[in-house]
């Protein structure tokens, strides 16, 4: 285990000091559990239960992560209790769903149900949706892919002709632009 501070210094517990994790033959992790000091299960920070446990198809490719309280029943990290990540054909990731304690479609905390990716022609990322329990656009204020939605409900991938990205550009529910980032620059956090 390797000890960590787990975020209850502003709640006064003292819960999930040390973090455990378990590795498969490829050394990929699929499981990650938290412990107090004398090595009892809790919970591993006020937002996530005691097991982060995660899944990979025979392709390799990340499937699942699910979290589990430590009685072994369904758990919540940030108010989702399983990801779902979905591929096409070529292997990109077209679809990220978050499932609630019942299995169905939930609304994580930061307002989307799924994300769902599209691609141009190429094969290129051509934008990004965060969708509703509905199947609608849902205004997020998610933080992904290290990129800050603020409240947008879909993102654009913009290319020049020689196929750079040359901007990321925010919509609302309803359609309307609410912001452009320039991604000329290789340090500004854009989908590429």
């Amino acid at each position: 285990g390797v000890p960590i501070s787990c975020g209850f210094a502003q709640t006064g517990k003292t819960a999930g000091t040390v973090v455990s994790f378990s590795y498969d033959e490829r050394g990929r992790q699929t499981e990650k559990r938290a412990f107090t000091a004398t090595g009892e299960p809790t919970r591993a920070s006020s937002d996530y239960p005691h097991l982060e446990k995660t899944e990979y198809g025979d392709d390799g490719r990340l499937y699942r992560l699910s979290y589990i309280n430590s009685d072994g029943s369904p758990g919540l990290g940030i108010g989702v209790s399983t990801h779902e990540y979905h591929y096409d054909p070529l292997g990109a990731q077209v679809s990220y769903r978050f499932l609630g304690l019942d299995g169905a479609l939930g609304a994580s905390s930061v307002g989307c149900a799924e994300i769902r990716s599209s691609y141009d022609d190429q094969h290129r990322l051509a934008g990004l949706a965060c969708l509703g329990r509905d199947g609608e656009p849902a205004p997020s204020t998610m933080l992904y892919m290290e990129v800050a939605w603020k409240k947008a409900a879909r993102v654009e991938v913009v290319r020049d002709a020689t196929h750079h990205v040359v901007a990321n550009v925010f919509y609302d529910r309803a359609g309307a632009q609410v912001r452009r980032d320039d991604c000329t620059e290789s340090s500004t956090p854009c989908y590429r």
